[in-house]
């Protein structure tokens, strides 16, 4: 078997291609440009495609005059869609060799050849998701699915932009997190302030009635003073128990105003020693 490669066609100097010559050399370029791509063979799909691209744009899309007025328009739109089928696929190639800035410029040039061009749209979408451009990638998504709603490479390429998305989101939060920690700005002292106060209200409706009448009584409570009342109370029935009973009204009075008195000192000289040791605290401090 013999297998014969065409690298070049040289027209002759002054010649202007036909018409004819040039869509068959772009199809060629097209198809020898896919069998090097099913090949991985990049930088050789690269120049077939490259040269496809060039045929046209060196020589222009109109059709010759031979060609009649009403076929023009589809002779045209056949000459853009093979050109925007080789852009295109310069797209893919170059996402393949890693270059998203390439395949998006060359993506982006095969949709002004053909603004619908599925593929290319869907190679710009893709180039844009891994340039981190979201915008422009939910925008060429977004014409790609208006044409093809079932495309499943432009489904994909959707499912990740969202993904990619919220990571993004989560990682700037995260970030500006760290940044804005332990600034004292007045905006968000006054926020943090009130976030705080809310959720010491919350926690104070949600507290019962019998765990709060406890701690306040058991604040109130003292041991000392009580066990002064019960000596109090003790010693004014062993009185009313001695002596007679028209000393009893003298008694009272002397309970009733006394203890008061008693525990009121008492509470008192508490107080001011609790009031010392504070200062003592502080002043060691």
């Amino acid at each position: 078997n013999m297998r014969v490669v065409l690298h070049e066609c040289l027209p002759l100097a002054g010649d202007t291609p036909v018409w004819n010559d040039m869509i068959q050399e772009v199809t060629w370029r097209k198809t020898n440009g896919n069998s090097h791509y099913k090949r991985h063979e990049y930088q050789k799909a690269l120049r077939c495609y490259g040269a496809g691209v060039k045929v046209f744009s060196d020589n222009g899309f109109e059709p010759p005059d031979y060609v009649e007025e009403a076929n023009r328009p589809r002779v045209r739109a056949m000459a853009l869609s093979l050109v925007a089928d080789c852009s295109a696929n310069l797209a893919a190639v170059h996402l393949e060799l890693g270059d998203a800035v390439a395949a998006r410029e060359s993506a982006l040039a095969a949709l002004e050849f053909k603004p619908e061009h599925v593929k290319s749209l869907y190679r710009a979408a893709k180039a844009h998701l891994i340039l981190d451009e979201f915008d422009e990638c939910e925008n060429m998504l977004k014409k790609g699915l208006s044409l093809e709603s079932d495309n499943a490479a432009l489904q994909q390429v959707e499912a990740e932009l969202r993904h990619k998305r919220r990571q993004y989101e989560a990682r700037s939060k995260k970030v500006a997190g760290k940044v804005f920690q332990g600034l004292d700005y007045p905006d968000v002292a006054a926020q943090k302030a009130k976030e705080q106060a809310e959720e010491e209200a919350k926690l104070a409706e949600e507290e019962r009635w019998w765990p709060w009448a406890k701690k306040a009584f058991l604040e109130w409570f003292q041991w000392q003073v009580a066990a002064i009342m019960v000596a109090g109370v003790v010693l004014l029935a062993l009185l009313l128990a001695a002596l007679p009973k028209k000393h009893w009204p003298i008694v009272l009075i002397a309970f009733v105003t006394g203890v008061p008195v008693v525990v009121g000192l008492f509470a008192g000289a508490r107080a001011e020693d609790e009031k010392e040791a504070a200062k003592a605290a502080k002043d060691k401090k």
